[in-house]
């Protein structure tokens, strides 16, 4: 445990009580460099084991690595579940989880017992952006986010979107494109997210992941240039 709380301190994340749960619940914005953490706390400490709702790390020269969770929780090791938020439930004998609740359609944050709002991902411009959505972020990066209108930008880097009309649309076009379901965990240098820019209760989780998938630079491609539009 010792190790887990040392590496959370070494990275600025902020301890809520003297209190910890069971599971240990760490809740973080995107680029918060979560799964560095583990990463270290794998190569580092050999009686810890680490999962991924998400997808498996790749083969590594240590031989231990992030694995997909399929369901199965080893009882002889100190189990981490990274992106907790994509289960309706955590499973017994978890030790800690990792997540950002906000990014889930149903969002059901188990008290968190450290958080972090700080993003290593991407920069100031972005953050501004976010705060216009009600999520906070902070960072000491600079970036680039521009807003052009979807007929008349042109499309860099990789392109996201989560509508289905603008799927459509993407499709008609012959433009390759990522949807959310595929992004979690993912940073590209440029995106462009293309939507409708239409905000909503709803969909708003859908914006925060597309949003945050960038290190350098961001184009959103919207009606009119107009983003957000909560009308």
């Amino acid at each position: 445990m010792n190790e887990l709380i040392s590496k959370l301190a070494d990275n600025n994340y902020i301890r809520l009580g003297s209190k910890l749960g069971n599971p240990i619940v760490i809740n973080c914005v995107p680029g918060a460099g979560k799964t560095t953490l583990i990463r270290e706390l794998l190569k580092e400490y050999s009686n810890f084991a680490a999962f991924s709702t998400v997808r498996a790390d790749q083969e590594n020269l240590i031989g231990r690595k992030i694995e997909k969770f399929t369901g199965e929780v080893p009882n002889d090791k100190l189990v981490i579940l990274d992106e907790y938020q994509n289960l309706p439930t955590i499973p017994k004998g978890v030790f800690a989880v990792f997540g950002d609740p906000l990014q889930s359609c149903k969002p059901s944050p188990l008290e968190a017992d450290f958080i972090s709002f700080r993003s290593h991902r991407f920069g100031k411009s972005t953050e501004g952006l976010l705060k216009t959505l009600g999520f906070k972020v902070e960072t000491d990066k600079e970036d680039i986010v521009t807003i052009e209108d979807i007929f008349e930008g042109e499309p860099i880097g990789q392109v996201i979107c989560f509508e289905e009309e603008v799927a459509t649309l993407l499709r008609n076009h012959s433009v390759e494109f990522l949807e959310p379901k595929d992004l979690q965990g993912l940073t590209f240098k440029s995106v462009t997210f293309v939507t409708t820019g239409l905000v909503t209760e709803t969909n708003k989780h859908f914006h925060l992941i597309c949003l945050t998938r960038h290190s350098e630079l961001l184009k959103v491609l919207s009606p009119e240039a107009i983003y957000p539009n909560s009308e």
